[in-house]
């Protein structure tokens, strides 16, 4: 299944596990909605109401969101879009993609430390790193042959190739520089029925911790496959 210029290739006895258990656990692979992240941000301003009286409709724009720009006053209150002091209304496109949880946030908040606060602000999340396809398709671009070897063997932190066992992308790049929050509601991400095994999750913490430290472990699994890869 893997070709031999891969980590994969060299881990034993299995990279992905069959779980049906469908818990979100480290290494757990889901399905959620990703932020197509660009360089620069939107935001969608309120530039009037619809009507002088209508309170729950309104007039709007997008705009480029830049981090140098002061907040600006909404011309007129609109029921429907409130504006909060110091915020923005960002707006994203979203696709669903496949993703693999890389921390499950399990710690869980005790209720009496909580009482009388928003619950949203100790909501329970997991952070994901989001997979992208490597073949060009239906709205996907793609990637070039020649990027992807590279990455397959390893080449950069930011990045790690992958074969998923689901359908869609024959290869998939899964990036560890989107790595995002996804709360932890049915209705914010499905789980499947696989899982990094344990030798493959190590393997994944080593190369988080080579794109965080911008050092791969010396001790560490990855640092013994990236030699074998050398090799070959």
């Amino acid at each position: 299944m893997y070709p031999d210029d891969c980590v994969q290739a060299f881990v034993e006895p299995t990279w992905w596990d069959k779980d049906a258990g469908k818990d979100l656990r480290r290494g757990r692979l889901v399905w959620v909605f990703v932020p197509i992240s660009d360089q620069i941000p939107i935001k969608l301003t309120v530039t009037g109401r619809s009507e002088p009286t209508e309170h729950n409709s309104a007039l709007v724009k997008l705009e480029p969101l830049r981090v140098r720009e002061r907040q600006r006053k909404t011309p007129l209150p609109v029921a429907a879009i409130p504006q909060y002091e110091n915020e923005e209304r960002g707006v994203y496109r979203v696709k669903r993609r496949p993703a693999i949880i890389v921390a499950d946030g399990s710690e869980e908040v005790p209720r009496q430390v909580t009482l009388g606060k928003s619950k949203r602000n100790t909501a329970p999340m997991i952070l994901v790193a989001p997979s992208f396809g490597c073949d060009e398709g239906k709205g996907r671009d793609g990637y070039r042959q020649e990027f992807i070897d590279l990455v397959r063997r390893g080449t950069f932190p930011q990045f790690f190739w992958d074969k998923l066992p689901l359908p869609g992308a024959s290869e998939s790049i899964i990036r560890l520089d989107q790595i995002q929050p996804i709360g932890r509601h049915n209705d914010a991400v499905e789980a499947t029925e696989y899982c990094l095994s344990r030798e493959a999750l190590e393997v994944l913490d080593d190369w988080i911790h080579w794109y965080i430290y911008e050092i791969v472990p010396k001790d560490g699994v990855l640092a013994l496959l990236k030699e074998a890869i050398d090799l070959t």
